[in-house]
């Protein structure tokens, strides 16, 4: 995927490839850290400094308490986190939204938990008849990619797949489209 993407000048949404310098602040502290004997596995959940400080911003930030020590998880990379919510959420046999375009990953996850994907595909952002778009994100790791659309195109987009979709999946998809 890297090689094709090079050639034709694209994007990279398939793997994590940075194609920037690591900032000198990040370097340093890393080096830091090795040099300190910060250099072993730490608790499965995160390190607590970490965990506490991220509970502190999300109270000033967000408006939210999160009791670090069971509410908040932190994971060596989004690929480990994706794996541990699917585990820790999803049953077999559930089906779960999978907005294209995707990381390959998310798919063959929920395929080898026995989690049915089903695939929506976006379409061209437009131009909203509204003047404030409602507004779907879709993650790609390491990369900012976000896709706008009206909520008719996210409709249309879902809808026309109902035939193979189950009713507590349709009415997760029209919640979400409703609320968005």
């Amino acid at each position: 995927m890297t090689l094709e993407c090079d050639r034709v000048g694209g994007i990279n949404l398939a793997q994590g490839v940075c194609d920037t310098e690591v900032p000198a602040p990040v370097s340093d502290a890393a080096i830091r850290a090795i040099l300190d004997g910060h250099n072993i596995y730490t608790r499965m959940d995160g390190i607590p400094s970490l965990r506490y400080a991220i509970a502190q911003k999300m109270e000033h930030y967000n408006g939210l308490r999160c009791d670090p020590e069971t509410e908040i998880l932190v994971t060596s990379g989004a690929t480990g986190g994706f794996l541990a919510a699917c585990m820790a959420l999803l049953n077999p046999g559930d089906e779960v939204l999978l907005f294209e375009p995707f990381y390959g990953y998310h798919r063959n996850t929920l395929q080898c938990l026995r989690v049915q994907p089903v695939v929506v595909p976006l379409t061209a952002p437009r131009l909203a008849t509204r003047s404030r778009p409602h507004r779907c994100c879709h993650h790609a790791p390491h990369a900012s990619a976000r896709l706008e659309h009206s909520r008719e195109s996210q409709r249309k987009s879902i809808y026309p797949r109902r035939n193979g979709i189950s009713r507590a999946t349709r009415r997760a998809a029209r919640s979400f489209c409703h609320h968005r």
